[in-house]
This record gives structure tokens, sequence and C-alpha cells, in this order.
């Protein structure tokens, strides 16, 4: 069999990973110099709070982690499709895919029991990729033949987002993934999209319904499934929703918040919105 693992930033509750037999391993953070492992979006407690610490520090799934799944699964049969943040945003598909070398390195050439994907995303957009992956599993194709699919299947999915502001992204030191200037007057909410792994900027907006109506007008085709990445407590999160289900009625929407790795990165004003095309 072949499983699907993935990393935490992919912002999934534990019932979710459950349902979709998905593993999803633990980015780490340490605040003050306590540490902290990020887990599912429902288990993380609350964190808000830490993210207000001027040392506040994240660290990708370590080499160790990755070695240490890997070799459980191939130990029960299985082989391993692993599916991380794209590599222009974390060091830890660089992880991931030292630790796969080294496992398949005790196997013949050709014969890989595990292979890394960058998913050039991140959370919804990582989630509809981890999701595809899954069923796609069903096809009985083989672990090279599946991870040709899920490749090909990343130039299906988008992935739109709006902060409040630029300040999480500028502390975190984080500012140079974002290609193109951004304006960086208060009043003004910058929009990103996540394009070929990298943060390019598509302008700002004045207003939360401006932004929501801009982040749409993104979406050129109705889409086969959308995730939306919104804090639960956000005012955008009932306007976002309700407008997606009038402009595409019927289309399965999953919504998810976000956890502490992507929040002190980008801001708990952050408003994602990911599709997979059909």
């Amino acid at each position: 069999m072949i499983r699907i693992v993935t990393d935490s930033t992919v912002n999934v509750t534990r019932a979710q990973a459950a349902k979709l037999g998905l593993q999803v391993l633990p980015m780490g953070y340490m605040v003050d110099g306590q540490r902290y492992l990020e887990t599912y979006t429902d288990c993380n407690g609350s964190f808000e709070a830490l993210l207000q610490s001027k040392n506040f520090l994240t660290s990708q799934v370590s080499f160790e982690s990755f070695v240490s799944c890997f070799s459980e699964s191939i130990r029960r049969g299985d082989e391993v499709l692993c599916i991380v943040i794209s590599s222009r945003l974390s060091g830890t598909y660089r992880n991931a895919f030292a630790a796969a070398a080294q496992i398949n390195s005790a196997f013949p050439q050709g014969q890989e029991k595990v292979i890394v994907v960058d998913s050039l995303s991140t959370a919804g957009g990582m989630l509809l990729l981890c999701e595809e992956a899954i069923k796609m599993i069903g096809q009985k194709l083989t672990l090279h033949q599946l991870a040709q699919q899920v490749e090909e299947c990343r130039k299906k999915i988008s992935v739109v987002f709006s902060l409040d502001s630029m300040d999480a992204l500028r502390k975190s030191g984080r500012i140079g993934i974002v290609r193109q200037s951004v304006s960086t007057i208060l009043n003004v909410r910058p929009l990103l999209r996540c394009q070929d792994g990298a943060v390019v900027s598509l302008g700002t907006v004045r207003g939360r319904m401006e932004q929501i109506r801009k982040m749409m007008q993104e979406i050129k085709h109705t889409p086969e499934r959308i995730a939306l990445n919104v804090p639960q407590q956000s005012a955008s999160l009932p306007m976002l929703e309700q407008e997606l289900k009038e402009k595409f009625p019927g289309v399965f929407i999953e919504k998810n918040d976000f956890g502490p790795v992507l929040s002190h990165h980008l801001g708990r004003g952050l408003l994602a919105l990911s599709w997979i095309e059909k």
C-alpha cells in the first residue's frame, strides 16, 4: 500500500487526517526558549498569545523525523509518497528528500520505496494535492506513476491569499519571498499568489469587501473543489464563504484554520483561497 505523508502546514484537523488516511508530521516552533510542536489545527491549543512574542522561531520537519516515519512505513510493508510545503518557502523539502535518499539507498535503483514531491504550495493548496494523491491510490498505480500524476496535478491547483498587513511577514524575516513590491500603507491589504512555489504580488486592495471580491476574481472557471483557510474568529469567513457559495453553487468548500507556523509568518489576519480546476 502507498501511504501519503505531509507536514503540518497542510492545516487539517485530526478527524480530517484520520478520514483521509493522511500522516501529518509536525513543524516545530520555539517561544521564549520553550519548544512546541505544531499539530492538527484543532490540537494546537491557544497559541495566538504566543504570536505576540518577539522571540518566536519556527523550524521545519527534521531529517530524523522523516527517516523515522519512512522507516516505520516500510517496516509495515508500505511505500511512501511524501508531499510537503514548497521548497521555496521552507527547508522541509530538503530534509524529506535527504531522508528518502537514505532510505532508498538500501534498495536497487528503480525500486525506491519513498518519493518526495514538492507541492509548490502549502495549506489549502497542499491539502487539495494530498487529497488528489489519495484518490489516485485507488487506481492501482505504481509509486513512480503516482508521483508523476501528482506532479501533473499541481498544475491544476491555484492559491491566492491576502493579509491585513505585511507586518508579520516583515517581522518573520520572510519578506524576501515576495518577488514584487507591495504597498506598506496601513489601510491597504496586499493580495498575493503562490506561483511556481514562490509568493508573488497581485497588487493591493482597499477594504474587506474589495479584498474578497478580488480574491474571487482570480478563479476564472468553476472549480472542482475549493479549500478555504481563514482563522475561525475572522469576520471575513462568513462573507467569503457566502460569496463562494453564491458564485459556485454545488462546489464543495472545505474550511480550515491556520496553525501557529503560518500564522507567525503571515499574521492572523490571513485569508487564503485555494482551488483545483476540473
